[in-house]
């Protein structure tokens, strides 16, 4: 309103400010005015005609000065930036779809299983096959024809079923087999022994832990010799063929290294094992006879006895079900 009382008293000043504004511009050489286009005649005519129209103040009281002057809004008015062409829009229905597609299931997170507070059924309760090698001792002076060393290497295999359980104890039966081999020369002739032992015995086991234990053993079985003196091919060769007894005691301790930590499962595992022992075997009569396929019928080469009784190592590994 006050803007609009303002206005009242400029308007007869008006032909005055434009024909100052015309000669300032014509003085400049900004722009070439034809005095008849400004004369003061018509700026006055043309004055009342413009304060001829009286703004009436009192029929609109609500009037203000944003109504009257638009640039007054413009600046009282917050700016707001332009919409961008590029601004994707969104559908609110759309977004939580969208979302719901990318979203990847939860994996439930399995609870980890002291297995050793669990049952350790076929941990204990098993089958076992299994197979070592090692070495053995034999300290008779005889075994001098067939080696010089008293040590030889042996190659060994077993099965073993669990028949018995009471908390960590477990009683198996034990089947082996082991096998062992000499060659040397007796007053320049050559010499060969071979010896197969079985026996059948039963090992008690106490397990630490699902996977560890260690055990005992005991078995008693046979064992078979043979031996030649003479080259292989010669007429003139001759052998000797034995059994006897034999028995065996031995500690040892088992580790599983492959298969499943669950005993509650029956499944296949690997164990390996280290043991050692003292083997008992009744001395072998070393009473060499002439083949019935040679050409003469000597009479028998007696060269004593050997006792094959001695400590021995063994190293394998077995697998259980």
């Amino acid at each position: 309103m006050r803007n609009l009382g303002k206005l009242d008293w400029r308007l007869p000043w008006a032909p005055f400010f434009v024909t100052c504004m015309t000669a300032s511009r014509i003085a400049w050489g900004q722009d070439e005015v034809d005095p008849e286009e400004v004369a003061p005649t018509d700026i006055e005519e043309s004055a009342p005609e413009t304060a001829a129209e009286p703004v009436d103040l009192e029929e609109d009281d609500d009037t203000t000065e944003e109504d009257v002057n638009p640039e007054i809004a413009q600046e009282k008015s917050p700016t707001q930036p332009p919409p961008s062409s590029n601004t994707k829009k969104t559908s609110p229905s759309k977004a939580p779809a969208s979302r719901a597609k990318k979203a990847k299931p939860v994996k439930p997170v399995k609870p980890k299983v002291d297995y050793s507070k669990v049952p350790w059924t076929y941990h204990q309760k098993r089958c076992d096959l299994g197979a070592s090698l090692g070495v053995g001792w034999i300290n008779d002076p005889a075994f001098d024809l067939f080696q010089a060393k008293n040590a030889h290497p042996t190659l060994g295999a077993r099965g073993a079923y669990s028949f018995f359980t009471d908390g960590p104890l477990s009683v198996a039966g034990v089947l082996r087999y082991e096998s062992f081999g000499a060659q040397g020369e007796a007053r320049e002739i050559p010499t060969a022994l071979r010896v197969h032992t079985g026996t059948l015995g039963a090992e008690a086991r106490y397990h630490f832990d699902p996977r560890t234990y260690a055990y005992g053993r005991l078995g008693l079985g046979l064992w078979y010799a043979e031996s030649y003196l003479g080259e292989a091919g010669d007429p003139m060769r001759m052998h000797l063929e034995d059994l006897g007894f034999s028995g065996d005691i031995s500690l040892g301790a088992a580790v599983r290294v492959a298969g499943s930590p669950d005993g509650r499962v029956r499944a296949p595992r690997v164990h390996v094992f280290f043991e050692g022992g003292f083997a008992y075997n009744s001395a072998l009569s070393l009473v060499y006879e002439m083949s019935e396929s040679g050409a003469l019928r000597p009479a028998p080469v007696d060269l004593g006895a050997l006792s094959m009784a001695g400590p021995s190592l063994a190293l394998g590994a077995m697998v259980s079900y």
